[in-house]
C-alpha cells in the first residue's frame, strides 16, 4: 500500500495496482523489487510498469532517500480493511501471520486472508492454504489446503502453483509424487517464480526424482537470482563448498520468511527443514 507522499504516490500509484517491471526488469517477489530499487541511486527517475485493473501502463517514479520517520501504513490497512478493500484485507493477514506491529495470531490471520479471497483478492489463496496445511490458527487441513491451491492455480497463481509442487514433493495429504513436484515446479517456474527455480535446483542437487546433476543444479539456482531471490546465492555457496568442509545439508537449512509486495517484512529463522520453498500472499517465502 503505498505510502502518503512516497514516490510512489506522487506517482499515481494506487493500492491495487500491480508492479510488473522497473526499468524493464520482471519484478517477481518483494525481494526482486526491494534488490532493484536499493541499486538505483537517490533522486533517478525509473520507468514502472503496471498492471491496473488488467491493463498495463507506464509510470515515472523519481526515487527520493527514505524518510528516517516513516508512518507505519498499519493504521491505513486496517482502515481499508475494515470499509472491505480486498488488498488490504490479505496484508492485514500478512501483519497477524508474522506479528508484525501486532500481536501474532494465526486466528486472526486466517480470518482476513479468508475474508480478502471472499473480496475476490486471489493472492491469500496461497498464504491461506498453507495455513490450513501447517496447522496454524487451527486444526491440519490437508484437503482444504488443496482445494485452496487449486483455486489459486485456477487463477493463475504462480504461488499456489509452486506450493502445489511442494505437497507432492512431501506427500503432503496426497501420494508423494516426484515427477507431479517437478511437473509443478516447471509450470511455476515458467512463470518467473524464483522460488519454483529453486525447488528445482534442490531436486538437481539431491537427486530426488531426478538424475542428480549439479550443474544443473547450478543453473537453477542461478536463474532464481536472476528472478529476485534474495537466498539462491547462499544455495550456489553451499554447492561450491570444498569436500570435507562443513555445508548445510537439506535437514539443516532453515526456514526462512518475508513479508510480501513493497512492504518487507522481518526476516525469520524458524528451524531446521529439508528443501522447499512454499509461497504465500504477494511473494512471501516459507521454506521447510
Amino acid at each position: 500500500l503505498p505510502i502518503k507522499g512516497a514516490p510512489a504516490d506522487k506517482a499515481g500509484i494506487t493500492t491495487d495496482d500491480i508492479i510488473l517491471s522497473i526499468n524493464d526488469m520482471a519484478i517477481e517477489s518483494s525481494e526482486a523489487l526491494v534488490r532493484i530499487v536499493s541499486a538505483v541511486p537517490a533522486k533517478s527517475s525509473v520507468r514502472l510498469k503496471i498492471d491496473r485493473s488488467g491493463q498495463e501502463q507506464v509510470l515515472t517514479v523519481v526515487l527520493t532517500p527514505r524518510p528516517k520517520n516513516v508512518p507505519s501504513p498499519l493504521p491505513e490497512i486496517r482502515d481499508l480493511a475494515a470499509r472491505g478493500h480486498p488488498r488490504a484485507m490479505a496484508t492485514l493477514g500478512q501483519y497477524y501471520r508474522f506479528g508484525k506491529e501486532v500481536p501474532q495470531d494465526f486466528q486472526q490471520a486466517r480470518s482476513w486472508y479468508a475474508r480478502a479471497i471472499a473480496a475476490g483478492d486471489a493472492s491469500a489463496f496461497s498464504s491461506l492454504g498453507w495455513l490450513y496445511e501447517n496447522g496454524f490458527g487451527g486444526e491440519v487441513d490437508y484437503e482444504q489446503a488443496l482445494r485452496l491451491y487449486e483455486k489459486g492455480i485456477s487463477v493463475g497463481d504462480a504461488y499456489a502453483i509452486n506450493n502445489l509442487g511442494l505437497v507432492y514433493d512431501k506427500g503432503r495429504g496426497v501420494r508423494q509424487d516426484l515427477s507431479e513436484a517437478k511437473r509443478w515446479y516447471e509450470r511455476a517456474a515458467a512463470l518467473g517464480n524464483a522460488f519454483a527455480m529453486n525447488n528445482l535446483g534442490f531436486m538437481y542437487e539431491e537427486g530426488k526424482g531426478v538424475t542428480r546433476d549439479v550443474e544443473r543444479a547450478r543453473s537453477w539456482h542461478r536463474r532464481a537470482i536472476a528472478a529476485g531471490s534474495d537466498t539462491a546465492e547462499g544455495y550456489l555457496r553451499q554447492l561450491d563448498a570444498p569436500k570435507g568442509r562443513s555445508r548445510e545439508t537439506s535437514g539443516s537449512r532453515a526456514r526462512r520468511g518475508g513479508v510480501g509486495r513493497h512492504d518487507a517484512g522481518p526476516r525469520l529463522e524458524i528451524g531446521p527443514r529439508s528443501p522447499g520453498c512454499y509461497q504465500m500472499a504477494g511473494g512471501l517465502q516459507m521454506c521447510n
